[in-house]
Order: structure tokens, then C-alpha cells, then sequence
């Protein structure tokens, strides 16, 4: 499976995301002095609701256990070990820190992912 390549860029000085950024592929670039931006990878992955999810984004996951049992994860998609995953603390059992990686979303049965913000406007969420 082939995913698209794509970025989003964050601009700490304006708060907000860089609309039609032309990005060369350059580091530097990143980094110049009045320009300084955070890059954010699209994960190729789209949540239940087919919004796209980005890294820094953060999820909602829902478990479904039995017919009146569900689990709610609240996280953040970070990217490690060359793949995307989601860090998760669970209320219902003691904020205990969860991973799950991203790709195997899409092939889970009784799980629902929502965008529900991101560390860069939203990071109060997963406070």
C-alpha cells in the first residue's frame, strides 16, 4: 500500500497552521529565524469519520468490550521506530500509558478513532 507523502506546518508566532507552504525538503529551512515552523506528516491513515490524522493529532479511541462496555483512549499520534502510533492514557485503568500503532486501526474490529484536536491548538486535552 502506497501512502501519500504530505505535510502540514505549524507556526508557533502566528498559532496557527501555514496554509500553501511550499516546503524544498531543506532542514534548514525550518528553522530560519523569522520562519520557524514545526512540521506535522500526514499518517496516510483517516480516522471513522474519514478525517485525516496528522501527526501531533490528538484521538479519541473507542473500544468496544461487550454490548454496554465500552473504552475510551484520549492520545496523541507521535511517529517512533518508523511508524505512527498513538500514546494513550486510559482513565479506567489508573491513566496507564498505552501505545497502539496507527496502521493497524484501519483492519480493527469494534474500535472507533476520532480526531478530536491537536497538540498545537488543543494541548489542554490530554491534560
Amino acid at each position: 500500500m502506497n501512502r501519500e507523502i504530505k505535510f502540514r506546518f505549524w507556526s508557533p508566532p502566528g498559532k496557527a497552521f501555514v496554509q500553501q507552504y511550499k516546503y524544498s525538503g531543506l532542514v534548514d529551512e525550518l528553522f530560519e529565524q523569522d520562519n520557524m515552523l514545526l512540521p506535522s506528516q500526514f499518517t496516510g491513515v483517516h480516522d471513522s469519520y474519514q478525517n485525516e490524522i496528522w501527526e501531533g493529532d490528538i484521538v479519541e479511541v473507542e473500544r468496544q468490550i461487550t454490548k454496554n462496555v465500552t473504552n475510551t483512549l484520549i492520545g496523541s499520534v507521535d511517529f517512533l521506530d518508523g511508524a505512527f502510533l498513538v500514546l494513550a492514557k486510559s482513565p479506567e485503568s489508573n491513566n496507564t500509558l498505552t501505545a497502539i500503532w496507527l496502521h493497524e486501526f484501519p483492519n480493527l474490529f469494534n474500535f472507533k478513532l476520532k480526531v478530536i484536536g491537536n497538540k498545537f491548538e488543543t494541548p489542554s486535552i490530554l491534560s
